[in-house]
């Protein structure tokens, strides 16, 4: 590497030579298709290419300058041509610039017809791969351009003040590469904080998703109960209009009972009535009864009377034996046409007394019934019950009583009562 150029037989490789000589080895190497490579690239090619043929590009001293750049700048895509101008800029800051290096020849005039055009490569300001202290190097680096009609002195004057502003813009790259790295690491964490909330959203996402589910099934659960429950209503609404149907029935039936019940009553209370009755008949009939006895008694002494007077006095009362005789086979006659009668009547009572154990049968029937039906309906249930099984018994005395009044009397004052009475009983137990 050099150190003092101007003590070597090498020379400082003009503006034109070294546009060209960059471009060709650009073209030899593998980035010749994409037209740019980074800075790091041209930083390791430098050594390579810094010496060719007795020409030199950059000093060991301009190496060094460019070498903070490049470290900084690693990733920075340039063109051949914008790394000339890097280079141009460095080649021309150096302040121990001696006339016999410069050749001051037309084709060294450092024009802009002959530098690099912008390319659309560094279009965009905000590009990590373009620091804004690189742009203003760029558009500072036709300061550099020195005419060949320009003294000397002015012209290294022009490059120590363009050094100085090199020096600030590096400055001012190093800050403003601070700012990057900073809104860099803001943005990654801000990246992360919103993947963190995406991730959070997604979660709630799926948690409302499946509660959402879970309560349209509960609402879908719901609504098949509704609509059981309404069924169901519709199903109790027909039975409770079946059943007051049969309420009104049943209360039409408990009216009808009850005034059955108080025709009952009516008829409960004639039966005492008769009851009082018949109590004084039976006592009238026992005292009937205590007369047949007596009269049974003078016709069993008559009888014994008659049999002693035909044994003794038959030559006495010849006469009066017939006649006797004839009053009493008279008698003995009416009497066994009675007994006959008797017989007649017992059969009929016994026939009645079947007919009564049926027809009690019935009654008891008949009140089952009326106890099953007025089962419901408070309307002293437990008295009637009562009055029906009295009726039933009276009704069986009364017949009991006919048939002893029928045996040992006929034709009494009491028939017609006793006939009322039966034609009483028989009403009711019709009805």
């Amino acid at each position: 590497m050099l150190k003092n150029p101007s003590v070597t037989s090498l020379y400082r490789m003009t503006d034109a030579n070294l546009q060209a000589y960059i471009t060709t080895v650009f073209q030899c190497t593998s980035r010749r298709h994409e037209s740019t490579a980074p800075i790091e690239e041209w930083w390791k090619l430098l050594p390579i290419i810094n010496e060719h043929e007795n020409y030199y590009i950059l000093t060991a001293e301009e190496i060094a300058a460019l070498e903070t750049y490049c470290i900084n700048n690693l990733e920075v895509e340039m063109t051949p041509l914008e790394f000339v101008k890097l280079l141009d800029l460095v080649r021309y800051s150096d302040s121990e610039i001696e006339e016999d290096e410069i050749e001051i020849t037309p084709q060294m005039s450092i024009s802009s017809s002959l530098r690099p055009k912008h390319i659309n490569y560094f279009d965009d300001a905000d590009s990590v791969h373009h620091p804004e202290p690189f742009d203003e190097i760029m558009d500072n680096s036709n300061r550099t351009r020195i005419a060949y009609n320009t003294p000397i002195q002015q012209q290294v004057e022009e490059i120590r003040k363009l050094k100085q502003e090199k020096t600030s813009l590096l400055a001012q790259l190093k800050e403003n590469d601070v700012k990057i790295q900073k809104m860099a690491k803001e943005h990654l964490e801000r990246i992360t904080q919103l993947e963190t909330k995406i991730q959070y959203l997604n979660l709630e996402k799926e948690k409302q998703k499946s509660v959402t589910n879970e309560h349209a099934k509960k609402e879908k659960e719901r609504l098949n109960k509704i609509a059981e429950l309404q069924d169901t209503i519709k199903r109790t609404e027909e039975k409770y209009i079946a059943c007051s149907k049969k309420l009104s029935k049943k209360e039409e039936e408990a009216t009808k009972l009850q005034e059955r019940l108080k025709q009952a009553d009516k008829e409960t209370n004639q039966i005492k009535e008769l009851r009082t009755t018949i109590s004084d008949l039976r006592q009238e009939l026992e005292a009937h009864q205590h007369e047949n006895v007596k009269l049974m008694e003078i016709i069993d002494k008559q009888k014994f009377d008659l049999d002693e007077a035909r044994s003794g006095l038959n030559h006495f009362y010849n006469k009066d034996q017939v006649e006797l005789e004839a009053e009493y086979i008279e008698r003995l006659t009416q009497m066994k046409k009675e007994r006959d009668m008797l017989l007649q009547q017992v059969e009929q009572y016994q026939a009645s007394i079947s007919d009564l154990s049926n027809q009690l049968d019935h009654q008891h029937q008949v009140v089952s019934d009326i106890k099953s039906r007025i089962h419901y309906f408070p309307c002293h249930s437990n008295l009637f019950i009562q009055l029906i099984s009295y009726i039933a018994w009276i009704y069986l005395l009364y017949h009991l009583f006919l048939f002893i009044c029928s045996y040992y009397a006929d034709d009494t004052p009491l028939d017609p009562i006793l006939r009322n009475l039966d034609f009483w009983l028989q009403r009711f137990s019709a009805k």
